[in-house]
């Protein structure tokens, strides 16, 4: 547990990172759905739409962006089922490019707390020459089960 926590203090910058970017992402999309819900004269009926202010629309975008969907708020018009697409594909991404660099860090940082060698390559090396005597183990013992006189397993038997 004290390893998860120094894993959590050592990534802060990158949580803060995705914090920020999923928090501009959702501000960005909840504003524009909400303009590209309105109707033509530029009002929002109540009975037409959910999304009647922008701090409504970014309960949409937060589902949205995190790629939950409850289905509760959803876009009616064809633009706004545009953007409702090009914001979920803006939420993987935004979470995507920081993951990577979150999991290095929780590993390297369990790694350090609980003294566990990294892998270095003198390691890999023999894991392809233990690779390399396996194979060659397989061929011998494909050789000895061949006869020695080039014949088949059922020519030997039936003489």
């Amino acid at each position: 547990m004290i390893a998860f926590g120094l894993a959590l203090k050592a990534s802060l910058p990158e949580l803060l990172s995705l914090g920020l970017f999923l928090a501009i992402d959702v501000v960005v999309f909840a504003s524009a759905l909400y303009y590209c819900e309105m109707d033509e004269e530029g009002t929002h009926p109540d009975e037409k739409t959910k999304f009647d202010s922008i701090p409504s629309a970014c309960w949409w975008a937060v589902v949205t962006v995190t790629t939950l969907g409850y289905g509760d708020m959803y876009p009616e018009t064809a633009l706004g089922k545009v953007l409702g697409m090009f914001c979920v594909f803006s939420g993987i991404l935004v979470i995507a490019f920081q993951m990577p660099i979150m999991v290095a860090k929780f590993t390297w940082t369990f790694m350090q707390e609980t003294n566990t060698p990294e892998p270095d390559e003198d390691d890999m090396e023999m894991d392809e020459l233990d690779e390399d005597k396996i194979l060659e183990e397989e061929e011998e013992e494909a050789n000895l089960l061949q006869p020695a006189n080039g014949g088949t397993v059922k020519e030997l038997s039936a003489a």
